[in-house]
């Protein structure tokens, strides 16, 4: 079991769902996309516009991005694609949102890829 940490657009950590581990409140509302975009490495679960939003932040930054195939929402939707044709690295031939068809399954995409995803070549 991995720890999860929950970046909240609110300034009350009471808001988090009860599957975060670490409450990190912001008050920044939907500018602390922006910070979980910065992530290393992101895994969607779920999600609407904000998740949309967080997505395609991530994306611009040659961020790792895994989304869960089986979960109703954004992820269901972008699990498998690209989001635009631009080739963000060239030594990842297969760079897109990766799938996931479980969290364990989420965790070693993570694991395995994210040596790749370390360098974050300039635009």
């Amino acid at each position: 079991r991995g720890i999860t940490v929950g970046i909240l657009p609110g300034s009350d950590p009471q808001d988090a769902n009860p599957f975060i581990d670490i409450r990190i409140p912001t008050g920044l509302g939907l500018f602390r996309n922006g910070i979980v975009a910065n992530a290393s490495a992101l895994i969607v679960v779920g999600g609407g516009s904000g998740s949309r939003s967080e997505v395609a932040q991530a994306w611009s930054r040659k961020r790792l991005i895994v989304a869960m195939k089986h979960v109703p929402g954004f992820s269901q939707e972008c699990a498998g694609k690209k989001l635009d044709d631009r080739v963000r690295y060239k030594n990842i031939p297969s760079d897109r949102i990766y799938g996931a068809e479980s969290a364990k399954e989420a965790v070693s995409i993570v694991e395995k890829l994210l040596p790749l995803y370390t360098k974050f070549p300039s635009r």
